[in-house]
């Protein structure tokens, strides 16, 4: 085993983590001399664990970490490197095409089952050791490198560690840990990867410490999830186990693991290869009690009331543009989070139109499904379908049909033909340029008069940050 290791060491230190084929056609497709947001290109690099893996092994070399500070963070990386350098690492990856081949089902389990980790980590890890969400969620992407080295190189090796990992014996748990944490470490090392990746690798056995524990336990949870088989009482005894070393309440702990499944979830259509979203949330749904008590608690876990969310939200986004902190890129995306959050919606996409004027392009989007959701729409511009054109006409909300503007619904998963949304266009100085809309097709498929009267509260926020520009 020990010549085997010393192999994978040798061979990934030259070839790295592949990089997903989704990514690469994206950041081709984008044009450098737009004006790329630095955090559209983080947010692209974060939903890529092979690309994240080379673009901080890239910014912690010697060239660029002049100041001898280690880089946790792809924002700093990006704003070190550079869109074109980014661009050009991944152009020149190794390309996994993840969709298409049925023998990398072992691999994306594990990918899905890390990305859950990291979600659920960086939510209840945030400001641990100083530490920001992003890098929070850097080290839990990375924590089982160990297992995903030994997956990509051979699933049927990886098949038969598993067995040795759930071996009865003691030693030979130990022994898996051990080995896990050996490879992860070299690969990490060759790779000039930051100590505090380093230190938080799956197989470290000072879990008496918080990050490493809930690194632990939170993957834990990630790969039973993506097992098929798991059980509600094993993964409610995963959250237990977190729920007594953090504090925080198990309906509090459910909440999270949920917000976590759906952020993974939704990266990649790829990862309804190993678990449909429908067995994801009947799971979810039989670890909590569903009395009125519990779904009062789940609603309430940060301490607000939607009401009170939407008011603190909005006042951020009002200050912001008051007191002209932020960028008109950083004022669209808060804006689209508030519109998410505030309102309480299951989607929100925010389209603009492109330079020639002729189309409504995505820009920024949040919900399940929304990478999927972005890839299939435009609009052509002057609408042609006749209630976006009047709503456009008019500068007023509409409420259609997904099926009236998108052609290919089928492909979308949670969008029914009948599925309902709101449209509301954003006209500047008469001059049209984009719109938001926004949907419940996933909890209700209903938009309530209230969430219109909000929507428009909030686009008019977005108007008035763009005449100040």
């Amino acid at each position: 085993m020990q010549e085997y290791i010393q192999n994978l060491i040798k061979n990934y230190t030259q070839n790295g983590l592949p990089c997903f084929s989704d990514t690469v056609l994206r950041l081709a497709s984008l044009d450098p001399d737009d004006e790329i947001s630095i955090e559209k290109l983080s947010a692209i690099i974060l939903e890529d664990i092979g690309l994240t893996a080379r673009v901080i092994q890239t910014v912690n070399s010697f060239y660029y970490r002049r100041t001898g500070q280690e880089v946790t963070s792809v924002t700093q990386a990006v704003v070190l490197l550079g869109f074109n350098t980014i661009r050009e690492i991944a152009l020149n990856m190794a390309v996994l095409d993840l969709a298409e081949k049925k023998g990398d089902k072992v691999l994306l389990g594990l990918i899905l089952a890390s990305f859950i980790g990291a979600h659920l980590a960086q939510e209840l890890l945030d400001n641990e050791s100083g530490l920001n969400k992003e890098s929070m969620m850097v080290a839990g992407l990375f924590f089982s490198l160990g297992r995903i080295i030994l997956a990509l190189d051979s699933p049927e090796t990886y098949a038969a560690f598993e067995k040795f990992e759930k071996s009865a014996d003691p030693k030979d748990k130990k022994q898996a840990l051990a080995i896990l944490k050996e490879l992860g470490r070299a690969i990490a090392t060759v790779w000039n990867l930051p100590p505090f990746i380093k230190e938080n690798l799956e197989g470290n056995t000072n879990t008496n410490k918080k990050i490493p524990f809930v690194l632990e336990k939170a993957h834990a949870f990630g790969r039973a999830f993506t097992s098929q088989n798991i059980s509600p009482s094993k993964a409610k005894s995963i959250l237990q186990a977190i729920s007594q070393r953090t504090g925080h309440e198990i309906p509090v702990l459910l909440k999270r693991a949920n917000e976590a499944v759906d952020k993974a979830m939704g990266l990649s259509a790829a990862f309804k290869q190993v678990i449909s979203e429908t067995c994801a949330n009947d799971l979810i749904g039989k670890l909590g009690d569903k009395s009125e008590v519990y779904k009062k608690t789940i609603s309430d876990t940060r301490g607000d009331t939607p009401e009170d969310r939407y008011i603190t939200l909005l006042t951020q986004l009002s200050s912001s543009i008051a007191q002209r902190r932020l960028g008109l890129n950083q004022i669209f995306l808060l804006a689209t989070e508030t519109l998410f959050r505030g309102i309480g919606v299951d989607r929100v996409l925010l389209l603009l139109l492109t330079k020639e004027k002729d189309l409504l392009v995505p820009r920024h989007g949040i919900g399940r499904g929304i990478t999927e959701l972005k890839e299939c729409i435009k609009i052509s511009f002057p609408p042609r379908i006749k209630s976006i054109k009047e709503a456009f006409q008019e500068n007023r909300e509409t409420i259609l049909t997904w099926n009236t503007i998108l052609k290919r619904i089928s492909k979308i998963n949670d969008i029914q033909d009948s599925a309902i949304c709101a449209l509301s266009p954003i006209i500047v100085d008469s001059n049209p340029i984009g719109c938001f809309i926004i949907d419940r097709a996933i909890s209700s498929n209903k938009i309530e008069k209230l969430d219109i009267l909000r929507l428009k509260a909030i686009k008019d926020l977005v108007v008035m940050a763009t005449l100040n520009r």
